[in-house]
This record gives structure tokens, C-alpha cells and sequence, in this order.
């Protein structure tokens, strides 16, 4: 399935730390500003800078993640190792069908 996300990479714009634009890009792709979670002050701007780097990586784990899921030395990217699910690949699926949408 392609993917119908913004193509990658993404970064944090360098003024606030909080919006995610499209690396060379003036699109936003997301923004963590104004969330706060009842935390306070510097609390509040650490946690959605952190926040907005974590949304700005999610295309290369995603990519990595599809590519772990293929060659898998456990499972050679089959989910399975002899009778039992392979635990590593399985959950690397379940987050790739989620970032794409699909049912889990």
C-alpha cells in the first residue's frame, strides 16, 4: 500500500520547537503548541518540543520499521518462528498498519 502521508523526512522548525514541517517545506505538517497536559511553565514547552520531534521522525520509523519487519533474522519477515508469532515483527506490523491507516 502506498503511503498517503507527507513523504519524509520531517523537521522541527528551529523558532518555537513545536511545529513540524516537511524538511525545505513551508507545509505544517503538525504543531504541539498549546497542549499542556496540566503542566506548567517550562514543563508545558518541554514536553510539546519533545512531543513535536517524536511526530517529526515518524517517516524514517516508519521506514525502518518496514524494513525490520522484512528482514527479520528471528522470522525472515514472516511474523512467525516455528508454532509461535514472532513478537518483534508482530508488533512492528501492528504500528506500521496503524501509521497507514489500515485495521489492527
Amino acid at each position: 500500500m502506498q503511503s498517503q502521508h507527507t513523504p519524509g523526512p520531517w523537521e522541527v522548525a528551529k523558532r518555537d520547537g513545536t511545529n513540524v514541517f516537511p524538511v525545505g517545506g513551508s507545509r505544517l505538517i503538525a504543531t504541539t503548541a498549546g497542549y499542556s497536559n496540566n503542566l506548567r511553565g517550562e514543563e508545558v514547552e518541554v514536553e510539546n518540543r519533545a512531543n513535536a520531534r517524536l511526530i517529526a521522525a515518524a517517516p524514517e520509523m516508519l521506514v525502518a520499521l518496514e524494513h525490520m519487519a522484512s528482514i527479520c533474522p528471528a522470522c525472515s519477515g514472516s511474523e512467525r518462528v516455528g508454532d509461535l508469532k514472532c513478537g518483534a515483527c508482530y508488533d512492528a506490523r501492528l504500528a506500521i498498519r496503524l501509521a497507514r491507516g489500515e485495521e489492527s
